[in-house]
């Protein structure tokens, strides 16, 4: 093949574009692992920039993905009366003043404390906060395992879990049962989800069926009503074939069938396979976000890829459900957070590290 190229014209076409390709290709392989090496350098301690490195460049869509079909475990707060593309909004924006934002002083802080308004308003035991806190953690690395275009390292993976963790001790679940690394979140996630388990919380309810409808619905509006006869069934289908069989049967969803997960899986692993040898990583000028950061003359922030706030914007102390809307969540000052509990766990945190 090489001495095929070689006796061709220097001005061939074919030699060109050759060329080109190879070296693009030579370009990819050499640059592709590019954050993760950066990963690799930093220190745990620094677990919150990790894990804003990974969401906003390395693993951007699949990280979001694995997030969106978060949205479809039944979590155990039917109370919550859901308008989904608000809430699916409200969500995306609050966790992107933690992980977009953060290097913006107090925004993180008081999107954090915007969060403890609205979930301060309902009975929520701490097993049910920390199954809810496991889903933003367990599911993102084992769909990120099996479908990314490379899986976080034990240390990605623990940076996630600490940044999560921390996010619990500050909206006040007990400091001593919020796990320290991933496997501690594997092991409370199999608690949560295992049948044989007296703290199994995945169970067939109403509530669970309705979010699922009302997330369906939400998504049926991003396209042309043209399109949602043909969309209902394609999203249904490949919502069966990616979550587990417990979780659709809780949804309302018949479960799906090996020759079905295999297409899906099929689909997601040659989606992987071209990222990793054929897509250059996203450059450190061109962050996955949601949020400009930009200030309109109301006051409120700009979010131009929300549905909900495009046209408006956002004030993190408008977010949440409507009746909470008045409530006085500050960016500048914003309410006390669970100080204590934060203490004692990274209290915790350093020692079990020895930082």
């Amino acid at each position: 093949m090489y001495l095929a190229l070689l006796a061709l014209p220097t001005t061939s076409p074919l030699l060109v574009v050759t060329l080109i390709i190879v070296g693009y290709l030579f370009s990819v392989r050499y640059f592709r692992y590019t954050w993760q090496r950066e990963t690799e350098d930093m220190p745990l301690a620094r677990y919150r920039a990790m894990g804003r490195l990974v969401a906003l460049y390395d693993m951007p869509t699949i990280s979001r993905t694995a997030s969106t079909f978060g949205f479809f475990i039944p979590t155990p707060f039917p109370e919550f009366k859901i308008n989904g593309q608000k809430r699916y909004d409200d969500t995306e924006l609050l966790l992107a003043e933690m992980v977009e934002r953060c290097v913006e002083v107090g925004r993180s802080e008081a999107a954090i404390a915007r969060l403890n308004v609205i979930h301060g308003a309902y009975n929520i035991s701490d097993d049910d906060y920390l199954f809810t806190l496991t889903l933003f953690v367990v599911p993102a690395v084992q769909w990120v395992a099996r479908w990314g275009w490379r899986p976080f390292t034990a240390k990605e993976a623990d940076a996630i879990a600490l940044a999560w963790s921390e996010l619990g001790a500050n909206m006040g679940m007990p400091a001593h049962r919020l796990p320290l690394d991933y496997a501690g979140y594997l092991q409370m996630f199999n608690e949560y989800t295992s049948p044989d388990s007296p703290h199994y919380r995945i169970r067939p309810s109403a509530a669970g069926a309705a979010v699922t409808r009302d997330s369906l619905e939400t998504v049926y509006t991003w396209v042309p009503a043209a399109v949602v006869p043909l969309l209902r069934p394609a999203l249904t289908w490949l919502i069966r074939g990616c979550l587990p069989s417990d979780v659709t049967a809780a949804i309302g969803l018949a479960p799906a069938g090996p020759t079905h997960r295999a297409l899906i899986s099929g689909f997601l692993h040659l989606r992987a396979f071209i990222i990793r040898h054929a897509c250059l990583p996203r450059p450190s000028w061109w962050p996955y976000v949601v949020t400009s950061g930009k200030v309109l003359p109301s006051g409120a922030r700009a979010a131009p890829c929300s549905r909900s706030y495009r046209a408006t914007g956002y004030c993190i102390g408008s977010l949440g459900p409507a009746k909470f809307a008045a409530a006085p969540t500050s960016e500048a000052h914003p309410p006390t957070i669970h100080a204590a509990n934060v203490a004692a766990w990274m209290a915790r945190r350093d020692a079990h590290y020895g930082w």
